[in-house]
């Protein structure tokens, strides 16, 4: 009967969105747990654009009654999500899905609008796409036009979606990207109330380098923020895969910095680093006007800095 009323449901779809859409299984258990298998959807030019192993819901339905749906649980295994666009104007590989359901009403107000909230999203073994594919490719090189990550895996609770009261807690994080970029932790809970967002506590782990950020927030009305990131140990091949500039640098850095400030200005107030055991620097610093560098009010205050001869002129190759 359940894979039935499936089949109906996915026949009735297919002819709307043009492209193959298929279900293993399906059962649901106690009118609040669903679980799929073998989901599967292709793009209109038959590539797959999402496959699922499996997908267990647990949900209250009922909230559905009162205009939101509370997800007690959602558990996705083994899934595979490829986006792609050929330049970076052409639409997206997915485009076709909210075409499909695209209405030509004009949108009323909504002074109810829809809630959908999550206890908990675990995500296992699951391997995501994002291709511009005209753009160049850059081995050994992290690139935004070309991200692949496999081996994601994570536990998230979003307890709150909406932006004005957002509430969202990652308590893990991890996936390996092609580029050499493997994040083994990353964990952080981020709030907001109306323009104002905030977290007390970021922790990020990537290959041989570990970041903590606290105390950071940010009103995007009044473009004030602030924050402090606290690093034990950066290992200079780790940023190299952003900034291939650094890749000759072989020493870890250290680093403390605290800043404030409301855009376009920013206060330093803190910059404390070393980089190996010969060189320091603890400085403090404020730019009047980020977005006119060249031509703004900038004040430097040094405390210390100290560099041994070799790694001056390392520094000094990263600009030259």
């Amino acid at each position: 009967m359940q894979k039935g009323a499936a089949d109906f449901a996915l026949g009735k779809l297919q002819p709307i969105i043009k492209t193959k859409v298929s279900i293993g299984k399906i059962r649901i258990k106690l009118f609040n747990r669903v679980e799929l298998t073998d989901i599967y959807l292709e793009d209109q030019k038959q590539d797959t654009l999402l496959y699922a192993g499996s997908l267990t819901v647990r949900a209250n339905f009922l909230d559905l009654l009162h205009n939101e749906l509370g997800m007690q649980s959602v558990d996705l295994k083994n899934f595979v999500a490829k986006v792609y666009r050929e330049t970076p104007t052409s639409p997206y590989n997915f485009q076709f899905l909210p075409d499909a359901f695209k209405s030509d009403k004009p949108k009323e107000p909504n002074p109810n609008p829809f809630r959908i909230y999550f206890q908990d999203i675990r995500l296992q073994n699951g391997t995501l796409s994002y291709e511009i594919l005209s753009a160049p490719l850059t081995p050994g090189k992290f690139n935004t036009n070309h991200i692949r990550v496999k081996n994601l895996n994570a536990r998230i609770a979003a307890p709150s979606t909406d932006a004005k009261k957002l509430e969202v807690n990652v308590h893990s994080l991890q996936f390996v990207e092609h580029c050499g970029l493997v994040l083994s932790r990353f964990q952080g809970k981020v709030r907001s109330k109306n323009s104002e967002f905030w977290s007390d506590r970021i922790a990020i782990v990537i290959n041989n380098s570990d970041l903590e950020i606290s105390e950071a927030g940010y009103d995007t009305k009044a473009k004030k923020f602030a924050g402090k990131l606290k690093s034990k140990s950066i290992d200079p091949q780790d940023i190299a895969l952003f900034v291939p500039q650094l890749s000759h640098l072989t020493k870890s850095f250290t680093l403390e910095t605290e800043a404030e400030g409301q855009l376009p200005y920013i206060n330093v107030k803190k910059l404390i680093t070393t980089y190996g055991d010969e060189t320091q620097i603890d400085i403090s610093a404020s730019i009047a006007d980020y977005s006119k560098y060249d031509t703004a009010d900038i004040n430097i205050d040094v405390r210390q800095l100290k560099f041994s001869p070799d790694d001056l002129e390392a520094f000094i190759r990263i600009v030259s």
